[in-house]
């Protein structure tokens, strides 16, 4: 069937002997997540795919993608720009609040990514919290 340390280790887990996660009483994790609307050159700086991964590349930016609802979505492009729109999700797990954060962080890092302009962005909302 098993050899000895495998059986032992059944009858461990069995015997509710796991060892108690600890929790620290000051931990505090926030996910926040912003809309963008942005211009994206295709003479500038690198493709749509290239700016995400810029984007991405932003501390504490978890996931940067394109609204699920179709209704929501914009896609469109001129001879010399792309038209988009992503939600980013960031965390937080400091006491600097989300605008701070937007206004000091985000968008000062956003500016640096070559071709990319962002032409208007929505407050952010939380969309997790874990305090323990």
């Amino acid at each position: 069937m098993g050899n000895y340390s495998t059986l032992k280790w059944f009858d461990y887990l069995r015997d509710d002997n796991v060892i108690a996660e600890s929790v620290d009483p000051n931990y505090l994790h926030r996910a926040y997540e912003i809309e963008l609307l942005c211009r994206i050159s295709k003479t500038i700086g690198g493709n749509r795919e290239e700016t995400e991964e810029d984007i991405r590349g932003i501390p504490r930016i978890t996931i940067v993608r394109s609204p699920t609802d179709a209704a929501r979505r914009i896609s469109r492009e001129t001879e010399q720009y792309y038209f988009t729109n992503y939600l980013v999700k960031f965390q937080l797990n400091s006491l600097i609040s989300s605008g701070w954060y937007l206004k000091h962080r985000l968008l000062p890092e956003l500016a640096k990514i070559k071709g990319l302009n962002l032409i208007k962005y929505s407050r952010p909302y939380e969309v997790a919290r874990g305090e323990k």
